[in-house]
């Protein structure tokens, strides 16, 4: 069963943050708020690892991995467990969570927000997770327009059917994971039941944090009462209002706890070439402000100061890191990666400051996601 120690807690100036530590039989202790390898950060890590061009594989740190598969309404009607579908489905999922044993592998099914995700279809994705050998296996409301009540019954149908079924002798913890774009009543009553039937973790999926501000308030607000762990899933990579701060870093300060972003499709290399004739750039997260900048804003920002310390750019300015990968045409899994890893790093320096109660003088330090905190809580006028 899932279980979150609360380590130090920030609430301060319409800001809910805090340090925690989610106990987990099968990796230990997982320290948060934590970044989630996400699905497409793990299909680059794939493709980069495969081509042996680095001297070694490159890990990723992250202590949770999601996997996700996207599925159509004419998909989810022709899954069940007996289906050819279903049995193609679980090949190709177990391929993925043997390579992640050492870590927790937690299935989304990735569905259009208008696609309506029926009882039936809900069961036979709950066999499929348990029988691919997932740990943690999320359960979706039908739309964010079903009623509490009948999210209460999928929730208690899918965990009886896994308690029954479940094929492995580890524990399935299900993760109840709500749209955030909800209508307020409806979507607190979800939340309200969620925790009256006794789950300790709660999921959402992302949307605008200004827009649904009423249901982030009363997220934030009960996980922290009630020692919830809250996990966001397709976060945006920067936000809506500057399209450069780090979104899942901004989203910390609603008090998640676990954050992965949205999926990123591989671009062909058709669609590459007319990226470039549109003089499109890479962005690469920068960590001293937690903004992803353009690659000629990165260089003039740091010339030729070395990029960092990991197997990706151990000892490379901006221009040899392009340079390296470009030439073997790997520099969206590249740029992907290092992102990843620089965002971990992070996330552990923050992890940090709210223990120590510095969180007012990290958020001043780190320039983008100040200019997102101004925006969303009026933060910098509150510290006068």
């Amino acid at each position: 069963m899932i279980k979150l120690r609360v380590k130090q807690s920030v609430e301060n100036k319409g800001i809910f943050s805090r340090a925690a530590i989610v106990h987990s039989s099968e990796v230990g202790d997982i320290e948060t708020p934590q970044p989630i390898f996400s699905n497409s950060e793990s299909n680059k890590l794939l493709e980069l690892n495969k081509s042996k061009f680095l001297p070694s594989k490159f890990i990723p740190e992250n202590k949770v991995m999601e996997i996700t598969r996207h599925l159509t309404q004419e998909r989810l009607q022709a899954l069940s467990s007996d289906s050819k579908v279903f049995d193609k489905y679980k090949k190709e999922l177990l391929g993925k969570t043997s390579r992640y044993k050492d870590r927790i592998r937690v299935f989304r099914p990735d569905i259009n927000k208008k696609t309506r995700l029926t009882d039936k279809a809900n069961i036979a994705l709950a066999d499929l997770a348990d029988q691919a050998d997932f740990d943690w296996i999320t359960v979706q409301e039908e739309s964010c327009a079903s009623s509490a009540d009948a999210f209460t019954k999928r929730l208690n149908n899918t965990r009886e059917q896994i308690l029954q079924d479940v094929v492995s002798k580890k524990t399935k913890d299900l993760v109840p994971t709500l749209w955030a774009m909800g209508r307020e009543d409806i979507f607190q009553a979800k939340i309200d039941s969620i925790i009256d039937n006794g789950f300790k973790v709660i999921g959402i999926l992302s949307a605008s944090p200004l827009t649904y501000w009423a249901n982030y308030e009363y997220l934030r607000k009960i996980s922290n009462d009630k020692d919830i762990l809250t996990v966001l899933f397709d976060c945006d990579r920067t936000t809506q209002f500057n399209h450069t701060t780090a979104m899942n870093h901004f989203m910390t300060l609603y008090n998640f706890d676990l954050i992965a972003i949205k999926n990123i499709i591989k671009l062909s290399p058709e669609a590459v070439i007319k990226l470039k004739e549109k003089k499109y750039e890479p962005k690469l997260l920068d960590g001293d402000s937690l903004g992803y900048l353009h690659l000629s804003d990165f260089k003039q920002k740091y010339g030729a100061r070395k990029l960092g310390k990991s197997i990706l750019d151990a000892n490379l300015n901006t221009t040899q890191f392009v340079k390296k990968f470009e030439e073997v045409d790997l520099l969206q899994e590249a740029i992907a990666l290092r992102n990843a890893s620089i965002s971990y790093s992070e996330f552990a320096v923050e992890r940090q400051e709210i223990a120590d109660k510095n969180l007012d003088s990290y958020i001043k330090s780190k320039a983008f996601l100040l200019k997102a905190a101004n925006k969303a809580f009026n933060y910098q006028s509150r510290l006068i």
